[in-house]
């Protein structure tokens, strides 16, 4: 059968059964939900792949964040054209981004975000949508030009604190910011090494993850301090010392956080438990951090 005539509810009913048991019995309300949105969207004449892909501009607002959601679970790549088409609209534009993020291929994403990403970088205004799109959508790029937008956000002391978080925790995942030898790698650093020193929580968070990932060497524990990324210490230290605000999501302290960066900065490698593990059971958390503008 032709992919573009594959049904949605016998694609969905295979999705629900990949997943493990426990998994199944978490999402058993979701997939409830779904499947019932999937009948629906049946009745109404979009049935298949192909209903999907033609019908999604033209989709109620619930239906269509339904189909772009099916899009990404169901790995539809011949969706991503009319994905594109979607940037356009505001509402929808940041998780259309993410979505085709995990595309492949993905040439012509890139092309769409870093031209409106460029253009709002240069106005006086920017369309924050246009450049939280670029952000999610351009994360696992992998290209030079990619990477040089992310750290242009993550720079930029004009633009909110989230937005620029979220491009620090980007960069983390691009290869390219281990090459020393390369600008993008020094403008991560310099960035990170300011950033531990905003009032921002989120900037401050991103930036101790970013130094945490620049100072990682293969996951090796080492016995030799990171002379380049040592600047950052005593910042960090103080950090690990004072601020028991928890880190943006709520997953744990700022001052966990520090202790990791500091650590792969010393020894090269996290602590073991790294942060996540240390804190998930502990009932001491602090206050939630309030978000940044």
């Amino acid at each position: 059968m032709p992919e573009s005539a594959e049904k949605l509810t016998v694609l969905h009913r295979e999705f629900v059964l990949s997943r493990d048991d426990e998994s199944r019995r978490n999402c058993q309300d979701m997939d409830r939900k779904h499947a019932r949105q999937i009948r629906r969207l049946a009745q109404k004449g979009v049935a298949t792949v192909g209903d999907l892909i033609v019908a999604l501009p033209d989709l109620p607002a619930s239906s269509q964040d339904l189909g772009i959601w099916l899009i990404f679970v169901l790995k539809i790549p011949r969706a991503a054209s009319a994905l594109r088409k979607l940037l356009l609209n505001p509402r929808v534009r940041v998780q259309v981004a993410w979505t085709l993020d995990f595309m492949r291929p993905r040439p012509n994403t890139d092309r769409i975000l870093l031209k409106h990403g460029r253009r709002e970088l240069d106005s006086a205004q920017p369309d924050r949508s246009w450049l939280d799109a670029a952000v999610q959508g351009l994360a696992n790029s992998e290209s030079a030009e990619a990477a040089d937008m992310l750290v242009t956000i993550y720079e930029r002391t004009d633009l909110p604190g989230r937005l620029r978080g979220d491009a620090a925790d980007k960069l983390g995942c691009v290869s390219l910011v281990h090459d020393r030898r390369r600008r993008l790698y020094r403008r991560c650093r310099d960035g990170a090494m300011r950033g531990i020193f905003e009032d921002d929580i989120e900037v401050q968070f991103w930036s101790m993850y970013l130094l945490m990932i620049l100072a990682k060497r293969n996951g090796r524990e080492t016995h030799f301090i990171d002379r380049d990324l040592a600047p950052a210490l005593p910042r960090l230290k103080q950090i690990a010392a004072e601020d028991h605000r928890l880190a943006p999501g709520y997953w744990w302290p700022m001052s966990a956080e520090a202790e990791d960066a500091i650590s792969c900065i010393e020894h090269g490698c996290q602590l073991q438990p790294d942060a996540a593990d240390r804190w998930i059971h502990n009932t001491e958390r602090g206050e939630p951090a309030s978000r940044g503008t």
